[in-house]
């Protein structure tokens, strides 16, 4: 009797693990860039219409910052991207923030009430657009010096961050 209680769990979490990897590839197909990609070169305009282009960033360590007005933790994790932008930026560190939605009203508000330093941009139009779509906000993409993405993840982790920034700024622990 409870060797089949047993197979009977073993199957259900089998089922669990298969339809979460499966929802997992739903929730992501492809359309935000995934580690070891390499970013091709994209122009956007920021929040007050003046041209941003990717390539001027090259040779810098890249976050990508996909954000929204309305997000709540999007808004907690500004204060922790400006001091890391402030500390790394004269050190060939950038950040560049991706408007997510549309409302360039929003958008401004969010850097007047945070007095963001860094560009806010709006999605840029085209192929690059395509890979500019996260499922889930924030979402925070790491890109070393080369172009290449080396984390690419949702939500708010400064401790994750902060350890691939330091290594790829060559900053010792």
């Amino acid at each position: 009797m409870i060797l089949r209680y047993v197979i009977v769990a073993v199957v259900v979490l089998g089922i669990i693990v298969i339809l979460a990897q499966a929802g997992r590839q739903m929730a992501f197909p492809g359309n935000i860039y995934v580690v070891g990609e390499r970013v091709s070169d994209f122009e956007t305009t920021d929040l007050d219409g003046k041209p941003v282009r990717f390539a001027d960033h090259r040779g810098k360590v890249v976050v990508l910052n996909f954000f929204a007005n309305w997000c709540v933790p999007c808004n907690d994790e500004v204060p922790y991207l400006k001091e890391m932008y402030h500390r790394y930026k004269d050190r060939g560190f950038a950040v560049i923030g991706i408007l997510h939605d549309d409302v360039l009203e929003g958008g401004k508000a969010f850097r007047e009430r945070h007095q963001v330093p860094y560009p806010l941009c709006v999605k840029p139009k085209g192929e690059a657009q395509k890979r500019m779509k996260p499922a889930h906000l924030p979402w925070n993409v790491i890109i070393n010096r080369n172009g290449v993405v080396v984390y690419s993840m949702p939500g708010f982790a400064p401790d994750v961050l902060e350890k691939h920034v330091r290594k790829l700024m060559g900053v010792s622990s």
